[in-house]
């Protein structure tokens, strides 16, 4: 089966087996995820790009159907317990953060970059992750 979205979002897509039992629903739960295959994914036109440098963080937003910047995102620097560490606005595609991801650590790290368009368009990433080092490429 093909789908095709054309609002921004997150969506969620399961599947079951066809072994004749599709509609058997756990006990004790009411629903039938258990026995489904679960993928959750995000549809977005913002690409999300992160550097920590001496001077803070600089997220850069993006249109992926395009390349071109994306003027007036919201994008907030959350830690894990979605506490806002900061709040600017991006202009130009750039949107400069005030601190060092290394830096803040008041107690808790930056753990995730999100980003929201006026239109309604969402996008995040996760700061948890290995970031790729560039320090070789001059």
């Amino acid at each position: 089966m093909v789908v095709f979205f054309v609002e921004p979002g997150l969506y969620v897509m399961t599947g079951t087996p066809d072994d004749g039992n599709a509609s058997a629903v756990d006990a004790g739960t009411g629903s039938d995820y258990g026995t489904r295959a679960t993928q959750w994914f995000v549809v977005s036109d913002m690409g999300l790009t992160v550097l920590n440098g001496a001077d803070g963080v600089h997220a850069f937003v993006r249109s992926l159907a395009d390349a071109k910047g994306k003027n007036g995102i919201e994008v907030r620097l959350l830690a894990r317990t979605m506490t806002c560490l900061a709040q600017p606005r991006a202009t130009r595609m750039l949107c400069p953060i005030r601190c060092r991801l290394s830096a803040v650590r008041r107690p808790w790290p930056p753990a995730l970059l999100v980003a929201t368009d006026p239109s309604g368009d969402y996008g995040f990433l996760d700061l948890t992750k290995a970031p790729f080092d560039l320090s070789d490429r001059g």
